[in-house]
């Protein structure tokens, strides 16, 4: 009986770009544990170049897979000649999400999500085996996260400690993190031709319209109000990418998402800040008497705070006249004129 594919290998089709031809692959279902996918993935990004392509975009909607298989991929769009965009719809999680951090400009869908965990294993042996592969395992997590800092700018020690368990990120999240540099907003096409399509659409209307009086028809008569109707109202297609008024509103909708995220990843980091001093806090109580009780002292026996504090003498002498008068003085004067007037004193010492 035949196994069957739990994922679909990457397609390749080409659109025409306002910078030339754009390569579209899309990266779909299970990064599976098989080698052809991974040479099938970067025979595409070899075509799109050999065919002329000014840059490629990965359209990727996958739970992830295998990491080799993705650390593979990750390599083949490194080398990549042209430049590199990954849109992340639906979703990118796990190995999909590390396959995104090779691309030169990640953007990601408002619906979509993105999610990074822990690297997972299963494995059956002898103890040694055992223990050699989780090995094997903290090393393919250091090599993870080092990739995933080096696209957000931290360590990989911080993304680690952020990741203990599986974080699912939405779009703004995601970019007050540093995972994604920009959002794909839901009224905006995700590279694949159709705003394209929709002008030429709402141009071609314009020009087939029949004018009214050419025929005797109704149906033509009804088509060329309607089309004069939305000509007068500007609801053409070209009219509506180019209302000045909605693109701000969607600039002023993508800024107050990334202020959201931000004010999210603001206070989750005062958060941890406030957790890590508490720790410290008690950590530094518990060594403290630790030691105490090594040495035998109680706590009760440690003077209070006020105690301990220290009150500066007060300036009682004047400043002598001369070296005989101030060596004439006592002992704690001369301290404390010393004290009071170190300037003045110093010629005479």
């Amino acid at each position: 009986m035949n196994r069957k594919k739990t994922y679909q290998l990457p397609m390749l089709t080409m659109q025409a770009g306002t910078s030339g031809a754009v390569a579209v692959v899309d990266v779909t279902g299970v990064i599976g544990w098989d080698d052809a996918q991974c040479l099938e993935f970067a025979d595409k990004l070899k075509a799109a170049a050999n065919q002329g392509a000014s840059s490629i975009t990965l359209r990727v909607n996958s739970p992830g897979g295998d990491v080799f298989s993705a650390l593979s991929m990750y390599d083949a769009i490194r080398s990549c000649k042209i430049p590199v965009r990954a849109e992340v719809h639906g979703l990118a999680a796990s190995a999909a999400s590390l396959l995104c951090m090779a691309a030169d400009t990640v953007a990601m869908s408002e619906s979509a999500k993105f999610m990074v965990h822990q690297p997972y294993a299963g494995v059956w042996g002898n103890p040694d085996e055992i223990m050699n592969y989780a090995a094997m395992l903290i090393k393919e997590r250091e090599r993870m996260f080092a990739i995933y800092g080096g696209k957000c700018g931290k360590s990989w020690e911080q993304v680690s400690n952020d990741h203990k368990a599986s974080v699912y990120y939405s779009a703004a999240e995601a970019i007050a993190y540093g995972f994604v540099d920009e959002v794909i907003h839901d009224d905006e096409s995700a590279g694949n031709g159709e705003d394209d399509e929709e002008e030429n659409a709402g141009d071609e209307d314009e020009e087939t319209a029949p004018a009214a009086g050419m025929t005797g028809s109704r149906l033509n008569l009804k088509n060329a109000a309607g089309g004069i109707c939305m000509r007068i109202f500007g609801l053409t297609g070209s009219g509506k990418k180019k209302d000045p008024l909605k693109a701000l509103k969607t600039q002023n909708s993508r800024l107050a998402a990334m202020n959201k995220g931000l004010k999210a990843q603001v206070a989750k980091l005062k958060a941890a800040q406030d957790q890590q001093a508490a720790i410290t806090e008690q950590l530094v109580e518990k060594q403290v008497t630790a030691r105490l009780a090594a040495l035998n002292i109680p706590a009760s026996d440690l003077p209070s705070a006020t105690e301990t504090e220290m009150t500066a003498p007060a300036q009682t002498v004047a400043l002598p006249a001369s070296r005989e008068e101030f060596m004439s003085l006592t002992v704690d004067d001369r301290l404390a004129v010393t004290s009071a007037y170190p300037e003045a004193v110093k010629k005479w010492l």
